[in-house]
């Protein structure tokens, strides 16, 4: 050997840490989404403060408004031009974490 240079074989410990340190990392994109499309946007603005920035980002100003509360993310999308709800949801869903 060369002054440790060699590199030891991974035991089955570690493997397994390595598992679920990868899971760990990816587990916020796997998981179920917080927001759906048929949420309220004053629900998810109440229930996720941080979600104000993605609606504005996407040119929904519901902050205060009125029809907001009855108004789900699908439909204030749509009456807002707004073209790819997924990306949105998206946004919304890592803002929320």
């Amino acid at each position: 050997m060369h002054g440790g240079s060699a590199k030891k074989p991974l035991t089955s410990l570690m493997k397994i840490v390595i598992l679920v340190v990868k899971a760990v990392r990816e587990f916020p994109m796997n998981a179920r989404p917080l927001i759906t499309a048929d949420m309220s946007i004053a629900d998810v603005m109440k229930r996720f403060p941080k979600t104000e920035a993605a609606f504005i980002k996407y040119k929904l100003h519901c902050v205060g408004c009125a029809v907001a509360s009855i108004e789900s993310i699908e439909v204030g999308a749509a009456t807002h031009g707004i073209k790819d709800l997924n990306q949105l949801l998206d946004d919304l869903n890592r803002a929320a974490v």
